[in-house]
């Protein structure tokens, strides 16, 4: 499941409100905490951090917390003026991490889909700031090497998404037209007996579709 949400970050404080002109990298990071991407989003709303993400991704799911053309606040300068960059939560355990590295190497395959760029379109924290300067983080090497990974290891698998040779997900337009099958169905089991609870389930079905194509939820 690969569901993609958007809360944005609503402290003005940790916000540029500029739009980003250019965008040369997509950047892959780590929070160094365990908290969920939730969690995440209540920190940079809770007060002044001078600093921000495009999204984080745990291991429930993938969470936008900035449009995607906002300059971002999370590789220093020169670089938050050409990235986008995502946060991974730090996974407490092998399960997590590894449901988190298979939504996450899917979602960077997204983008760089959108930007019409391969693999290489991925810097993470380490690699910006050894070719850009603005921090000495070294994220998410550590994180990584914790479960036998590395990022080279990230990008062959965002290669393998973009080359089809992985396909984890339903298509949009397939999704939809089921779940139009079952709008249909909705409808026409008013004197059903149990038919709110045939409803519930209908939604719930719904929305795994809609989490299986990487929309957003509507039930739940």
């Amino acid at each position: 499941m690969f569901p993609v949400n958007t809360l944005l970050i609503t402290e003005s404080a940790n916000r540029s409100f500029r739009k980003r002109s250019e965008t040369r990298h997509l950047v892959l990071h780590e929070t160094v905490s365990q908290a969920t991407a939730r969690q995440q989003l209540a920190y940079f709303n809770s007060g002044s951090r001078d600093a921000n993400a495009h999204g984080f991704i745990d291991w429930n799911e993938i969470l936008l917390t900035l449009p995607f053309d906002e300059v971002g606040w999370h590789v220093g300068q020169p670089a938050n003026q050409f990235t986008e960059g995502y946060e991974l939560c730090r996974a407490s355990n092998a399960d997590d991490f590894a449901k988190q590295w298979v939504m996450a190497t899917w979602w960077f395959a997204q983008r760089c889909t959108v930007y019409g760029r391969g693999a290489d379109f991925i810097r993470s924290h380490h690699e910006i700031a050894l070719q850009y300067g603005g921090t000495d983080h070294t994220d998410p090497d550590e994180y990584f090497a914790m479960y036998g990974k590395t990022v080279d290891d990230f990008r062959s698998d965002v290669d393998k998404i973009l080359k089809g040779e992985v396909d984890y997900m339903l298509s949009v337009s397939d999704a939809n037209k089921i779940i139009a099958c079952l709008k249909a169905s909705y409808g026409l089991i008013e004197s059903v007996p149990g038919a709110d609870e045939a409803r519930k389930e209908i939604g719930r079905l719904a929305d795994e579709l809609r989490k299986a194509s990487g929309q957003p939820t509507q039930n739940s």
